[in-house]
């Protein structure tokens, strides 16, 4: 609804049949064979393919130095209600904690709109994909994000790795280790009278 990706290719005739002539139509293509567009009037879509609960976060930004910022107040909050026709459902929340012992860290809360997720392959491997737009950036080039993140992933600590890109840009994605924005995540559980 809200991403449309087409595949760049060579076009060659030839009498051998339609396999022959596009070799790649019997396989997922991959994430540097493909041009991401961003809908522009954003349609809504549920966030709960791409986050679902509240997770504490370290980050690191590739550009201007560098550094791992690990702040207990980076947080991201995706607290969908189901059922609920109300925002909740389609938006999230990323409070990066400024660190002062990394130049790179800065002090934010973003709204982020999920624009929706898909499968794709970077080299042999599949990856999950995600879209999702600041709902207050202006900048259409800033506005747009890419994440990418490696589904079922088994660390010993229950972090999950995403990276993202900077722009709106889906093929700079091709390792969860290098990435414009490298995010680990750790879920917080949810607080109970019990705890």
């Amino acid at each position: 609804q809200n991403i449309l990706q087409v595949r760049r290719s060579d076009c060659f005739t030839s009498n051998t049949g339609f396999e022959r002539m596009c070799p790649g139509i019997n396989k997922l293509p991959t994430v540097d064979q493909v041009v991401t567009y961003f809908r522009q009037t954003l349609r809504t879509i549920n966030c709960i393919t791409t986050f679902e609960g509240v997770y504490q976060y370290t980050y690191e930004v590739s550009w201007g130095g560098g550094g791992i910022c690990d702040s207990l107040d980076s947080q991201l909050k995706a607290c969908q209600d189901p059922g609920s026709a109300y925002v909740d459902n389609e938006v999230f929340y990323m409070t990066y904690a400024r660190c002062p012992e990394v130049q790179t860290s800065f002090s934010q809360t973003i709204r982020y709109q999920c624009m929706g997720s898909w499968f794709a392959m970077v080299g042999q491997t599949g990856y999950t994909f995600a879209a999702i737009a600041d709902t207050v950036e202006k900048d259409r080039r800033e506005k747009f994000k890419c994440l990418m993140t490696l589904k079922n992933q088994k660390s010993a600590d229950n972090t999950i790795r995403w990276v993202m890109s900077r722009f709106a840009k889906c093929d700079r994605l091709n390792s969860l280790y290098n990435g414009p924005v490298r995010l680990v995540l750790r879920r917080i559980p949810p607080r109970t009278p019990y705890m």
